[in-house]
């Protein structure tokens, strides 16, 4: 089986370095993914014969064992700005912090930067239908220098359009 991925970008934001690789949504994540390719499979099972899962299946009862480590956010529709952070679980949030990549990015003034290219850059593979998976350490200056893994997963309220975004992180 191939486990390459289609796009790799390497992002630094305030001296932290991370990985972002996409893949086809119908190709598992690597074996090195660890415990995220249960979280994969469980995303996966639930998008049945559709593109991507509805958001509407993700429910309490769904992420048994994983409510701790996922954020879950409403995109805005047709910008690179998340609309609102719907689900922030606490392990998630020792992690990465309490803020979206794209806020700190433009708390930072880097609207221009490369890092702000690369965010862009990732969120067009990403609404292409693929998924991330990522390692390194979270970008946020609050949160803890481990390093870390995540995946980003598309949802959808709208048939197959890509409108919400859900991550599920483990340290490394």
């Amino acid at each position: 089986m191939n486990n390459k991925p289609i796009k790799t970008v390497k992002h630094s934001v305030r001296d932290r370095v991370f990985q972002s690789s996409f893949y086809p949504l119908d190709q598992p994540p690597p074996p090195k993914a660890g415990r995220l390719i249960e979280f994969y499979n469980l995303w996966n099972a639930l998008r049945g014969d559709n593109k991507i899962p509805s958001r509407n299946q993700i429910n309490f009862e769904s992420l048994k064992g994983w409510h701790s480590h996922i954020r879950l956010v409403d995109l805005k529709s047709g910008s690179a700005e998340p609309r609102k952070i719907v689900i922030l679980g606490e392990a998630h949030k020792q992690y990465w912090g309490t803020d979206t990549l794209f806020n700190q990015l433009t708390d930072m003034n880097k609207a221009n930067s490369d890092a702000m290219k690369k965010y862009n850059e990732c969120l067009n593979c990403f609404l292409d239908y693929n998924y991330s998976f990522n390692v390194g350490v979270a970008p946020n200056e609050n949160a803890s220098y481990q390093n870390i893994m995540w995946i980003d997963l598309p949802l959808s309220t709208d048939g197959d359009k890509i409108t919400h975004v859900i991550r599920a992180l483990i340290p490394q």
